[in-house]
């Protein structure tokens, strides 16, 4: 039931450097909550550091979902998106069970995190890479509204389209 949140899909699909990068940054690690908050650290470190790599910023909601985790990872993309697409890849290489969220907070209309099946609590648990979640634990509270669920946003391409058509009709 579980191992399909643990799969590659086409733009959560494992590649051998991002299964590399798994192994470095959760190889210690046991609980959920310390391998999410190890990529969440990790994350917010590698997108907000220009040292490294200018920030990529994508020009919009699709281009922030519709790309694969390495695109993410090899052009440093910064977005809730682009976030949760290489972390749920970087976990789930780790095999923990992972969805990736659409939906909205009071900061974002348009916002993205990741739910984790937590073995320890045997339950999933919500998570936002971004920050925008409990400062400790990462975990989201009930200011977040849920629009949809899935394994890789692929499953819910149109409805991004149709969400992004709307804004842009909105906003031009």
């Amino acid at each position: 039931m579980l191992g399909e949140w643990t799969q590659s899909y086409k733009y959560t699909q494992l590649t051998p450097a991002i299964a590399e990068l798994s192994k470095v940054l959760l190889g210690d690690k046991t609980s959920v909550s310390d391998r999410f908050l190890a990529i969440r650290q990790w994350l917010n470190g590698w997108v907000f550091d220009e040292r490294k790599q200018p920030i990529n910023k994508p020009a919009n909601l699709l281009e922030s979902r519709l790309i694969s985790a390495q695109a993410i990872y090899d052009s440093h993309m910064s977005s809730c998106g682009a976030m949760v697409t290489l972390g749920a890849t970087i976990l789930r290489a780790s095999g923990v069970a992972v969805k990736l969220i659409d939906g909205a907070h009071p900061k974002s209309t348009n916002h993205a995190w990741m739910e984790l099946y937590d073995t320890d609590k045997v339950g999933w648990a919500a998570y936002d890479v971004t920050g925008y979640g409990n400062p400790d634990t990462g975990q989201i509270d009930d200011a977040y509204t849920k629009h949809a669920e899935c394994h890789d946003w692929s499953e819910i391409e149109p409805a991004l389209q149709a969400k992004y058509q709307q804004w842009r009709a909105e906003n031009t």
